[in-house]
């Protein structure tokens, strides 16, 4: 089963009046997407939200049983989502193109607002143009993009323009459903006929999946966007970027923990310290929970070590001196 396509409603001006009242009631709709134990990642992001503060209205898609608890008045409706065979990277439109009403923003599960900040940017962003991420630099001559444009003229039927340097991630993005419905229309086409139900690593020209595509329709559109990137966003599995020269002040606005070393996997005590991401995922699914709560399944090792106890530092300094006897470390 394929994700549905995303779509604009059938009425326009009755769709503008209703985002126009929306604006002026309840602001940003946030959206994430969730299956299996990103749960447990879903957890610190809503916490993560609320702690942001705002009117904010906050849209979980789940597939299949999340362990989630939402708190009483808190601002997060849960989706129950059909199960299928579709990979759930691919259905990231679906929630959105039937409940957003205006301006929104998507997030995936593994994010943690580190800043309120980053809301107030991305708000202030969507007002003239959609957000999207930054997550490297592609060549313009790289063969990829010639395979993009090949897909976007047969779906389409787009001829390629000025190549971007860029590459976006597509774990956080946002517009309006009403001036960008015809972006994530075209993205979700491009993830339909290129993917079908493939995900991650299985279709050979478009490895990275719903990512590619979305870099192909941004590549082939060449509509107006506004971004953010590293060094305000840090991607846990790309440590070092070409944007690390940029300073900025305090703390990245957003953590992703990209790549297979999620905090809520850790079985044993890595031979290293935290993360400041690690620590602030796990005060906010066993602390700071004002939104919603989820128990977890942390060995009573990792728990010291993200908390950084007496007990914890000894037994992350044991891990980093294990490991160098070990000779793994080169």
């Amino acid at each position: 089963m394929r994700a549905n396509a995303f779509r604009l409603a059938p009425s326009e001006p009755i769709r503008r009046a209703v985002a126009s009242l929306s604006r002026w009631r309840i602001g940003l709709q946030i959206f994430t997407l969730i299956e299996g134990d990103y749960s447990k990642g879903a957890a610190a992001l809503v916490n993560s939200i609320a702690r942001c503060g705002g009117a904010y209205e906050v849209h979980v898609g789940c597939i299949g049983e999340t362990g989630l608890a939402i708190r009483p008045g808190a601002p997060v409706t849960m989706h129950a989502l059909p199960a299928g065979e579709a990979w759930v990277g691919n259905r990231k439109l679906e929630l959105i193109s039937r409940v957003a009403r205006g301006k929104f923003l998507f997030i995936d599960a593994d994010c943690i607002l580190m800043s309120p900040e980053i809301l107030r940017i991305a708000a202030e962003a969507l007002e003239t143009a959609p957000l999207f991420c930054v997550e490297g630099i592609l060549p313009n001559t790289d063969i990829r993009r010639a395979r993009w444009e090949r897909i976007c003229e047969n779906v389409l039927g787009l001829k390629g323009g000025p190549r971007r340097h860029l590459y976006f991630n597509s774990g956080f993005f946002g517009g309006d459903v009403v001036r960008d419905g015809k972006i994530f229309e075209a993205w979700q086409r491009v993830i339909n006929v290129a993917l079908g139900d493939g995900g991650l690593f299985t279709v050979k020209q478009f490895p990275m999946a719903d990512q590619d595509c979305l870099n192909a329709v941004l590549q082939c559109l060449q509509t107006e966007i506004v971004t953010l990137g590293p060094p305000d966003i840090v991607y846990a599995a790309s440590p070092i970027n070409p944007f690390v020269h940029l300073e900025i002040e305090g703390c990245p606005l957003l953590c992703h923990q990209t790549g297979e070393n999620k905090p809520w996997k850790i079985t044993h005590v890595p031979p290293r310290q935290p993360s400041a991401a690690e620590r602030e995922w796990y005060a906010l699914v066993t602390q700071a929970t004002p939104w919603c709560t989820i128990a977890t399944d942390l060995p009573s090792s990792v728990r010291a070590w993200l908390e950084q106890s007496v007990w914890g530092r000894m037994l992350g300094y044991g891990a980093r001196v294990k490991f160098r006897l070990s000779g793994r470390n080169g």
